[in-house]
């Protein structure tokens, strides 16, 4: 009888398995990159729109121009705003200086290149510049929602990356 020297079935499946797994976490590292990659893209989004929001407040009093945006009061009805407002405790008076922005505003203040889905929004309070993002961003088990919790949470990992270095 003549010996085979080819992969016996056994081998076989182990490589099959092995390469399955490859693959798997490969698919998982794309995954979590671009997760990343959009939730840096949101909050790079959110400090455009705070720069912009701070030069439009400070020509608004000294100038007495219009705030851009719409008044929240006039959309406070609308789902995702209504749900963001009830999800964030946000209290909204005529008086208030929140604002919301949809795709139109940000082309009329210079910021067109950010992408907005047509129901989402960013929501600017003009009395100390909170930027809120109506979708929200899912990092880890918590979504964000306000620029202050993005920087909360860098403050927090990088307190965690000191005391792990010392």
């Amino acid at each position: 009888m003549k010996k085979e020297n080819g992969l016996t079935h056994m081998t076989t499946i182990f490589l099959v398995i092995i390469i399955l797994v490859l693959i798997l976490v490969a698919v998982r590292f794309v995954e979590l990159q671009y997760k990343n990659e959009e939730s840096e893209t949101i909050k790079t989004n959110m400090l455009a729109i705070q720069g912009k929001a701070k030069i439009i407040a400070e020509e608004e009093k000294a100038l007495k121009k219009e705030l851009a945006g719409i008044k929240i009061s006039d959309k406070k009805e609308e789902e995702n705003i209504k749900k963001l407002l009830e999800q964030q405790n946000i209290t909204i008076d005529e008086n208030s200086k929140y604002y919301v922005l949809d795709k139109e505003n940000l082309k009329e203040i210079g910021l067109g290149n950010i992408e907005l889905e047509s129901d989402q929004y960013y929501i600017v309070n003009y009395d100390n510049l909170e930027i809120l993002y109506t979708k929200g961003v899912q990092i880890g088990d918590n979504i964000l929602y306000k620029l202050s919790d993005f920087n909360k949470l860098n403050e927090e990992k990088d307190f965690v990356e000191e005391n792990i270095k010392e």
